[in-house]
């Protein structure tokens, strides 16, 4: 989805001309005022309105005329009664009650008025929005600019799928989880494919990758022999300045974020569950106030808690859980992964939320009403 670009407003009432709301019979509310199923009131039908019609025809004290969903209300006519609620034989219909003016009538710009802001700049542009442009006669509007993300994973030990295992290697799994990411979202992606601890290779990798809005790194950040990543952006690379190195948080502890030039830089941890942690919370937030959506943090909703949570102090720990409506109360209700190893992918099959366990606390306990973050949409 893209995100609009500037406010539209409507140039004309909406909708722009009193109509009906229902199938029914339009009339004089007046002349229906005593109906009862005792006493019902006959009215002599004089015609047809259909929807997108020009009719000339007007409601007469003692008449009514049939008309149709989103058909233009006559003059005169003040009330539409809706067809189930009559009986007819020939041009005469049959009341059984009486009808208040207004009803069943939608009026002009009583859902919005010319001048109106409809659709604010931010606004993704999903199905509803696509027919509100529409009904402002938007041919074209702007949108922002897709971000262009770059995406570099290191590792001499990484193996792609299908590739031989040697004794120390693994599984290239983030590189595949974070272009899944980033294609989910929608950018512009350039896969910079797999950097070897080498100098030389990270170097022309990480040029191409400056090029790009955004440039994810995975992996090299923390404190091994060979994160020559860490040690080329500590160094300046390519004037490489740091806005920070580590938070206070579990897992994904080892995030680093700075700017090549104007190009974002984000250098995320070579644990599959701390990469993954470290793009829903840094990463993926950033890319969408940069794409220009109005609403881009994370949202927090409130669940309440099926099972504890034990978890170390003093850092942010976010645990995986699946949180669902129970029952028909309308509560919602999360189950932690009790797995939460860093390196254990696996924790986030089933998972589509974080539940952020507050850096003073080193439990939540069943029954607590705990703040969670979706993956996605649930």
């Amino acid at each position: 989805r893209q995100a609009l670009a500037e406010d539209v407003f409507l140039l004309e009432d909406l909708p722009l001309f009193d109509n009906s709301a229902m199938d029914g019979y339009v009339l004089r509310a007046s002349d229906i005022r005593h109906a009862s199923e005792k006493k019902p009131v006959i009215l002599v039908c004089q015609g047809v309105i259909g929807a997108g019609e020009a009719s000339q025809l007007s409601v007469g004290a003692g008449t009514c005329l049939k008309i149709m969903t989103g058909a233009l209300i006559p003059p005169d006519g003040d009330s539409v009664v809706p067809v189930e609620k009559t009986s007819s034989e020939g041009d005469r219909v049959v009341f059984t009650e009486p009808s208040q003016p207004g009803a069943c009538i939608r009026w002009r710009g009583e859902e919005m008025k010319a001048g109106e802001r409809l659709v604010e700049k931010g606004t993704p542009i999903d199905p509803v929005a696509w027919g509100l442009l529409a009904t402002a006669n938007k041919v074209s509007v702007p949108v922002y600019r897709k971000p262009k993300v770059a995406l570099l994973v290191t590792g001499d030990e990484l193996v792609e799928p299908g590739e031989p295992m040697k004794p120390g290697s693994i599984r290239n799994s983030n590189g595949f989880s974070m272009l899944g990411a980033l294609r989910e979202l929608g950018v512009e992606t350039i896969d910079l494919g797999v950097g070897r601890d080498d100098r030389a290779d990270l170097e022309k990798r990480l040029e191409e990758g400056s090029r790009a809005d955004v440039l994810i790194t995975v992996g090299g950040v923390s404190a091994g022999d060979f994160d020559h990543i860490r040690d080329l952006l500590a160094e300046g690379f390519l004037g490489f300045k740091e806005s920070f190195y580590k938070v206070q948080i579990r897992p994904g502890k080892p995030v680093r974020f700075g700017t090549m030039g104007k190009t974002l830089v984000f250098g995320l941890p070579g644990n599959p569950v701390s990469c993954l942690v470290g793009f829903h919370l840094f990463v993926k937030p950033a890319l969408r106030k940069m794409w220009g959506f109005r609403e881009w943090e994370n949202p927090v909703y409130r669940a309440i808690l099926e099972e504890d949570i034990h978890s170390p102090a003093p850092v942010l720990n976010f645990w995986r859980g699946k949180v669902s409506p129970k029952g028909g109360s309308g509560e919602w209700r999360v189950v932690p992964k009790q797995k939460a190893g860093s390196g254990m992918l696996t924790t986030f099959l089933d998972a589509n939320c974080f539940v952020p366990v507050p850096i003073e606390k080193d439990r939540l306990v069943r029954g607590d009403t705990v703040d969670v973050i979706p993956l996605g949409g649930f």
